[in-house]
């Protein structure tokens, strides 16, 4: 396990492993909804995004994902390089940050950026 999120009604969590699935279960009745092969490799960040039926995941070195989990359809793409430490959306599912860090030719941790999306018109189906 690497990463959990609960869903903003509480109802669910998602969790996100090396395995780079992210699973969805309902917390009340303690069951396994499905799961959404998200990333090669560990999920670092997850998230549910505001009208509860969007997750959005990342890790180290890959793309961040928006992620329909009743579908399981990837609606959004966002590029990220180096380690990620954080995602967050607004309150309004407009904007999407990221904040990774990048890592210099000694695996250290140098001075990373926070890149800010608008997510709202970016994942439009149109």
């Amino acid at each position: 396990m690497t990463a959990l999120a609960f869903g903003n009604d509480g109802r669910k969590l998602a969790s996100g492993g090396e395995d780079g699935q992210v699973r969805i279960w309902d917390v009340q009745a303690k069951q396994e909804l499905g799961s959404i092969p998200a990333q090669r490799g560990s999920v670092d960040q997850i998230l549910f995004a505001p009208q509860n039926e969007t997750l959005c995941v990342g890790a180290a070195g890959s793309p961040v994902r928006l992620i329909s989990f009743v579908s399981g359809r990837e609606t959004v793409r966002l590029p990220n390089r180096g380690k990620l430490n954080a995602i967050a959306i607004s309150h309004d599912g407009q904007w999407l940050a990221i904040g990774s860090g990048a890592i210099d030719r000694n695996g250290v941790e140098a001075d990373g950026n926070i890149q800010i999306w608008n997510i709202g018109v970016l994942s439009r189906d149109d």
